[in-house]
């Protein structure tokens, strides 16, 4: 079974960029629902490295700049 962390604070989305920084290779995915006629809303955010998997849950945060 893979092993997943779910991130639901700016701070643990903060301490993963600074983590993802020193691996060599990083895959991201999206889920999306397109019942907004004029853009997707993310609703989902997975990253995965070698090591590690990530769930991020968009909703918990007020804005997108954290994503930035």
């Amino acid at each position: 079974m893979a092993e997943f962390e779910i991130i639901t604070e700016a701070k643990e989305l903060e301490a993963l960029a600074k983590d993802l920084l020193g691996e060599e290779i990083v895959a991201f995915d999206t889920e999306a629902d397109s019942f907004y006629h004029y853009f997707d809303k993310v609703c989902l955010v997975q990253v995965a490295t070698h090591k590690k998997c990530w769930l991020i849950d968009p909703f918990n945060f007020n804005s997108y700049c954290c994503f930035y």
